[in-house]
Parts: C-alpha cells; structure tokens; sequence
C-alpha cells in the first residue's frame, strides 16, 4: 500500500483550489508544502521535500499537479472538443439541447451569454463545463488519488472510442464537480495554477530540474531524487537518451538585441517545421521530438539511409527541424502536413512528389576524438558550428546544413529579416556566437526568434496595387520554375479623380512583397495576371514608372498595366528612406487580404501612406517626398520631456567608434542646453542616436542628473503614469517605459570603446526586463559576478553594503558554544576535496558554506585574480563552490551549491 492511496481525491482538489487563490509563488509554495507534510505525516521538512516520500507516491502525486512533465500520459487524444463530445454522451445530452451546443460552442459568446441563462465566460472551456455539469454530479466522492492515477491510465492507454467512453463514465459519474473540473484540467494538460514547474522541481530537489531536463522522465527523476547523496554537478548529452532542447525566446525590441549579444550573433531562418533530435550509433539512429517522445517509427524510415550516407561520425546528436519538401511546388510544406504525409507515405506516387528534409542547426554530441569530450553543449555556438560543417557532408538532398549570416547590428538582423522572409521563411532566429547550448531554457541572451507578425508595424491596411512581378529564383520560395512568385507594389502619387476619362496617372513604387499569402492564393493571382505581363525593358520603361527611378535589384521581370492589374492590402514595419525605389520603402510588407472587390484607383495614395505612418514622415508632404529638390520640414509642435535640440546636426559629427550603431537614446536631466549638447554629440561619435522625446524605438533614457526634476517626473510617469502621459505615450508609439540609466554608463562605454553591462550603480530607474537581469548578473549589493572592479568601484559597492547586527560567529565560536560538537570526528568527510571559492572572506552567500567544508577537511583554492582563475580550471577533480547552480554556470568546471554541502553534513553528523 502507498500512501496515495489513503489520501482522497478531492483533498487534492481543495489543495489545487487554494493554489489558485493564493497569490504569489511563495505563498502557493507554501501550500504545496503543507500538502507534502500531510502526505508524509511529517510536521515539517527539514530535509529535502524528495526524501520523505517513497518514488511511487512522489510520482503519483506530481503527475496529477505537473501532468505536462508527465511522458507516460502523453496525450488522450482530445482537445476541448473531443472532451465535450464524451461529457455529453456520458450524461446522455440531446445532441440539440442548449447545454449540448454550449459544451461544443464554449468559444462563442452569443451561445454563453444568453439572457434566462446561466451565465459562462466565453472561451473558458472549464467555466462552460462547470455551468453544465453543475446540477449533474455526485455531490460525494470515495476516490483517492490512486484510483484517479489508474483511471487516467486507462483512459490514456485506450485506442477503442467505445472503451474509452465507458471507462470515462465511471470515472466522471463518480466525482463530484470540482473533482470534475480538475480531471478535465488533467486531461487537457491546462492546470493555470500560477506556477512554473521549474519553481515545484527546484523546491522538490536541488538537482530534480537538472535531472528532468536529461531524462524527460517524471517517474525517473523521482526515483533519482529519492537516493542519498544524489546530486548532478552538470549537465551532459548522454547518447540514446532524449535532451531537453534549446529553445528561442520572443523578442519585440529589435534594439534590445545588441545590447543582449554584444560579442556578436548569428542569423539563422526560422522554419515552420518539427523539432528533432537525432541520435546516431553506429548504422541506427533514433529520433525525439522536442518534449522528448520517441517519433523513430515516424521519421527513422525515411532518413536513416541519407543519414549513414551524409553524416561522417560514428556516434553524435543531431538538433534540426524537419521539414516536407514538395518537389511539384518547389517549396516546404506547412507543419501540419507533415504527419498527414507519413501516414499516406505507402502510396510510392507520393513518395515521387514529397521529401522528408532534415534541416540541421546544430551538433550536441559527437564521440570522434579521445581528447574532447563526445558532449560538446558547453562549448560556444561558433565552435560547435565548426564541429558540425566537419562531420556533415550534404550528399543527399534530404539531409540540409541551415544557412546563417554573422550579424551585431540591429540593421544585420534587418536585412536577414527581410531575406529569410522574402524566401518565405517564417521569421529569423538569431543566436549568441559566443554561448553554449542550454538544455530546456529560454534565455534571450542565447537565443531569440523574431517573426513580423511579432511586429504591430507604423503601415497598417494600406492598399496597394500590383505593378510588376519578379520570377522566383532558389529551392527555398514558392512555386518558382518560371512563374512569377514576389509582385513590385506602388500607390497612386495623388487620388485620380478621372480615372474613366483614362488619364494617364503617376504610380510610386515602394517596395515588393512575397509573403502573407497561401500557395493557392498565388496560384489564383497567376491565372488571373498572366494574360496581361508584359516583359520589362529598362532602356524602354513603362510611362507609368518612370517617376520610379528603379535600381538594377529592383527591376522587375515583368510589368502590367495598372487597370488590368490587383489590389493587395499590406502591412509594413515601418517606412524607411531607399535608393532603390521611389526615394522610400515599406520594410517586412506582408499581404493581409488580396482585394478582389477593389478596382485599381481605389489603391492608396502617396498621401494616406504618410499620414499612416507618422511620426517616420511627420511634418513631410507629397511634393517634399516626390520633389527631387531639398525640401525644407517645418517643426512641429509636440509635448516633449526635456530640452530643445542639439544645435549640432548629427551628420556633421565625426564618429570615432560604430559600437552604439542601432541603439537610440533619449537624454534628459541637463541644467544646460550646452551640457545636453555635449552627450549628444559624445552619443553619435559612438555611433548611437538619439531622439528629444521617449518613442517605441529608443532604448534607454540617459539621465545627466538623477536629481534633475524632468528626470523625477519620467520615473513617475512610467512607474505609475496618468492617462494623458498614457496617451501621450501610445501617440508617439511608446508603449512600454525605457529603463534610465545614468551617463556614468556612456562614460564608461566610451572608456571600454564597448558597450558594457549595465550594474545598478549605473541605473536610476529599471523596468522589470533590467531588473531580472541585474538580478541574475549580480549579488545583492550590486557587484557583478563577471566583472573585476577597480578601487573607485570597490569603495562605491562598500558604501552601499549594511553589515547586519546578527553576523553569524566563525566556525570555532560555534564549536566551543557546543560541547556535543566536541565529541564528533568531522575531519574525513570532505578531506579529498578541492573546492574552488570566489572572494572568500567578503561575507558573500557561500561564505558560511566554505567555512563548513574547509572545517570537515575540505582544500579552499581562493580564487581573487584573473590568472588565478585560469590555472584553477586545470586542477584536477576541482568544483566551484556557487550559491545557486542555476544562476552561475562555470563552462567547462563542476559547481558545487550550498544546499547539497548541507545535505551531506546533515548526513554525516546523523550517521555519528
């Protein structure tokens, strides 16, 4: 018997309720906690939470409160629908009946709201569901936790639509309502507790993450936390066992990402495809999806043969996308095709017609030399890239190396953008050179991916008409063998109000498009333009585009007149000056919508585009823009934080570095026009920007005085802003607060000729994105974990340290308050050990840890300098004695934390 199994369900219920309820992590963990305690008949836990259950009741119950992490129950097979379908056949509801289309319709508000109803929140499944079975459940219940975990089971195993449903029935039929709703959280894998997993699994063991992470195994990791002693100093690819795999965080602030990636970033296309990790021994393979589910049955068949032929390394781990490749289209199909393709694949005319594509990115293990180890995670990207181009030989067309560009600039990953999407890639990923492999993380100074959609964009619907066409050209875009697949766009310079009277009209040209539409969409605009192309002759132009001055990449194969031609409803990132088109462009157009209904002069004007844009043509008109003459802007009147502009252009001053390109500053704060004058200028000699008002494309405020009222009234608006700071806000584009920083970091970036991190001695006011990441960069009074100060620094961190009155004593202040202590032979217990300690003695978090080890025999190496940090790593059998094994990382060296030194004295002295 275990203990689950006298421990009824609906106390788990009333615990899952409360976590719910409660607010904040440490107070929903502290519930978690007083579960725990119950369950073990324990009155509290001393030691680690993994200790005081046996395996089999920690996975029964973490399987019910994480059923995501839980690989045993994958899936049931349903989503939303299919549950609603077996609720109404279980409690036998007319198909018709309103509580039936409610459950089938849960998303629809005119279906949940209907007046002499019961009210439910429209797209809340489990608020639909709990408003139908309200007066249908067993108002008791005698299930425990265990019959639950044996249900489910069932339910999950069943293949058979008819045992699946009566084994639903008695399950269901059993519990009461809320025992109900949270089997229907269960089963859909949607618990909405307010907490992360990492937060349950850091607290059930100090190393049940790391291990998690490895094995993908929720009953594994549970009988590994459960042994004495266990503790994972690092983590390693081990080969035949599935990895959790790197993953990209979402990044808006295209500004934001240098400053992310100093050293540089590679650029890779974004795919709409599956993630595998493969895994070669010798002549087999094995394949893994991202959540680690075994897929060899479904891809092994069809890329072993090119693997063994491709790939020059007897043992290694793969990490790629797979993709569907439709030879007749000359194109990638979307995700949701791919398994539809396998499952058909036996049809031998298919298999002619379609290819499974291996798209590699990256290598995690390789077992080629005896003096590197076969896991290579820890080494950076750039270096594992070359391990990968040696090992890799692309003979066959299903097995791909991804394309990548270098980039460390803002304009780099714009540019990529606008090619992969061109190439109708999904978006870009962008990647740091110069960082190892992350096993389940997202970290955005390792990975980011971007995707226009990402991007609201300054160009909303705006309507332009179709006037050339370019043939697509390269493996990787849209039905391309001679037809054409990307259209040059334009709008009418001014409305022409005598279209019937066939005037001839001016038409601008601001760019071409070629994605946003579906592959039948383009098929549609092929057969409707393809009786009116006409080819282009650049010495001979169209009347029409010869206000157009179109450069060499610019011109297109074909063009079309414009009243037999199709208007296309786009959007745009952002409009930005060209040499290329008429004098501007749209960056990242996509199609919306193809405006069948719409006769060509009901396109856009020149006019609509600039207003649509603003502020990037504020103060500009059409004959300014059209005008081959210098156009004279007048100023506009604006509200604005600070002083008026600098006197100096930006043009005339000389750059003496380029390491602020792309980064865009607001200065604020100055007591005179002359001293803001100054940071300007010392900005564009590094090669930044900046601006006289906060807008969505600055990326930090620079503050000359902290005291400074402007300053004091900015910190106000973005802690807590008014509605007209809102507003004045959102009308510039500004919706989010900008950290402040002072000018001691532009100071110090000049020193460094770099842009250095930020430190708290640098920031006046943080927004929470800054705050996190000082949080993780640094100790509690602000000194960085990476960085060496020099004496100016040391004695502004020593100002702000307060020494607490309750410093605990040295180790034989506690020995002689002790007597028992006396009494216990503690010399052996870590007297083979080397442990590394970074400054020792500064009353840092693992000081007191260091005096506990150094106590039971333990070697201190005390490492102050950098030199010293260099001929450390080369000791043998060495650890870093860290605080949190999360948060610091040493490439290359074991850590050692300072719960699993308590956990082993803990031991020992018992043991005594």
């Amino acid at each position: 018997m275990t203990l689950v199994e006298y421990e009824p369900f609906s106390n788990f219920c009333s615990i899952l309720d409360q976590i719910c309820q409660s607010k904040g992590i440490e107070e929903k963990m502290k519930i978690v906690e007083s579960f725990w305690k119950h369950v073990s008949k324990v009155s509290s836990l001393i030691e680690i939470p993994a200790r005081y259950l046996a395996p089999l009741d920690s996975f029964s119950i973490l399987r019910l409160l994480l059923p995501e992490l839980d690989n045993e129950r994958r899936s049931f097979g349903m989503k939303e629908k299919g549950l609603a379908e077996l609720y109404i056949s279980v409690f036998e509801l007319e198909p018709s009946s309103f509580d039936a289309q409610r459950l089938r319709r849960w998303q629809d508000p005119s279906v949940q709201q209907q007046p002499g109803q019961i009210p439910a929140i429209p797209g809340s499944f489990f608020s639909v569901l709990e408003t139908v079975l309200r007066h249908r459940c067993s108002h008791t219940s005698t299930l425990n936790m265990s019959q639950i975990n044996e249900f489910l089971d069932e339910l999950n195993t069943s293949l058979e639509r008819e045992r699946k449903k009566r084994i639903f029935h008695q399950l269901v039929t059993k519990c009461t309502l809320i025992e109900n709703i949270w089997i229907s959280r269960i089963i859909l894998k949607q618990m909405h507790l307010g907490l992360r997993f990492e937060n349950i699994l850091k607290w059930f063991h100090p190393s049940a993450l790391e291990d998690y992470r490895l094995t993908h195994s929720l009953r594994r990791m549970c009988e590994d936390c459960s042994q004495p002693g266990f503790f994972i100093a690092s983590q390693d690819v081990v080969l035949g066992q599935p990895a959790a795999v790197s993953l990209a965080k979402r990044q808006e602030n295209l500004q934001r990402i240098p400053y992310l990636m100093p050293d540089g970033f590679f650029l890779e296309p974004k795919f709409d495809g599956e993630r595998l990790q493969l895994h070669k021994k010798g002549e087999d393979i094995q394949c893994f999806s991202r959540n680690a589910l075994d897929t060899t049955h479904l891809y092994g068949p069809h890329l072993k043969t090119a693997i063994l032929l491709c790939v020059d390394a007897q043992d290694c781990v793969l990490d790629g996308e797979v993709l569907l490749y439709n030879v007749d289209k000359q194109a990638f199909e979307h995700f949701d095709q791919i398994r539809h393709y396998i499952s058909i694949s036996k049809d031998a005319k298919l298999n002619e017609n379609f290819l499974i594509t291996y798209m590699i990115f990256d290598v995690l293990y390789v077992d080629q030399n005896q003096d590197v180890p076969p896991s290579i995670i820890s080494f950076p990207l750039e270096t594992r890239k070359e391990i990968l181009k040696g090992i890799i030989r692309p003979f066959h067309s299903q097995i791909r190396l991804v394309p990548y560009k270098e980039g460390c600039t803002v304009e780099d990953i714009k540019e990529a953008m606008e090619d992969f999407v061109e190439q109708k890639y999904e978006g870009v990923v962008v990647k740091n050179k110069k960082r190892p492999y992350l096993l389940g993380e997202r970290d955005d100074e390792v990975m980011i991916k971007l995707k226009p959609d990402y991007f609201t964009g300054l160009v909303q619907d705006l309507d332009v008409l179709i006037l050339g066409a370019f043939i697509g050209r390269g493996y990787s875009k849209i039905a391309r063998i001679g037809k054409p697949s990307h259209f040059l766009i334009g709008l009418l310079q001014k409305d022409n109000e005598e279209h019937d009277k066939n005037v001839e009209v001016s038409w601008i040209v601001i760019g071409k498009v070629g994605s946003g539409y579906s592959y039948e969409q383009l098929e549609q605009l092929q057969q409707k333009l393809a009786p009116f192309w006409k080819l282009y002759d650049k010495l001979a132009p169209p009347e029409h585009l010869k206000q157009s001055l179109l450069k060499a990449d610019a011109v297109p194969d074909f063009w079309i007149e414009p009243c037999h031609s199709v208007v296309l409803t786009i959007h745009a990132y952002e409009v930005r000056p060209s040499s290329i088109y008429s004098g501007y462009a749209v960056r990242f157009p996509r199609v919306a919508k193809i405006r069948w209904d719409k006769r060509w002069y009901e396109c856009s004007t020149l006019e609509e585009l600039i207003r649509s844009s603003e502020p990037s043509f504020a103060g500009c008109s059409v004959e300014s823009l059209t005008s081959n003459k210098k156009r004279k802007v007048e100023p506009l009147l604006r509200v604005k934080f600070d002083l008026p502009l600098t006197q100096t252009l930006p043009e005339a001053i000389a750059k003496s570095s380029h390491f602020l390109v792309g980064v865009v500053f607001c200065i604020v704060g100055a007591s005179s026009n002359q001293e803001k004058q100054y940071y300007e200028e010392l900005v564009h000699q590094l090669g930044g920007k900046t601006v006289q008002s906060v807008t969505q494309d600055t990326c930090f405020v620079l503050a000359i005085s902290p005291d400074h009222i402007a300053v004091k009234n900015m910190v106000k608006s973005f802690q807590n802003p008014p509605r007209i700071v809102r507003r004045n806000l959102r009308s510039r584009g500004c919706l989010e607060a900008k950290d402040i920083l002072k000018v001691k970091w532009l100071l110090d970036c000049q020193a460094k000729d770099r842009m250095v991190e930020v430190l708290p001695s640098h920031v006046v006011w943080a927004t929470d994105s800054l705050r996190k990441d000082m949080e993780r960069r640094c100790d509690c009074w602000g000194d960085s974990w990476n960085k060496t100060v020099d004496e100016e620094e040391l004695r502004e961190l020593l100002n702000n340290v307060v020494i607490p009155d309750d410093i605990p004593p040295d180790v034989e202040s506690v020995i002689a308050s002790c007597p028992e202590l006396k009494e216990i032979d503690y010399g052996g217990l870590f007297r083979s050990w080397r442990v590394i300690v970074e400054d020792f003695g500064h009353f840092c978090d693992t000081d007191a840890a260091a005096y506990l080890i150094s106590f039971f025999g333990c070697q201190l190496v005390i490492e102050k300098e950098e030199n010293s940090k260099v001929q450390n790593r080369d000791i043998p059998s060495c650890y870093y004695l860290v605080a949190d094994s999360d948060a610091h990382r040493k490439d290359g060296v074991q850590v050692l934390t300072k719960a699993f030194i308590w956990e082993r004295v803990k031991q020992h002295i018992s043991q005594e």
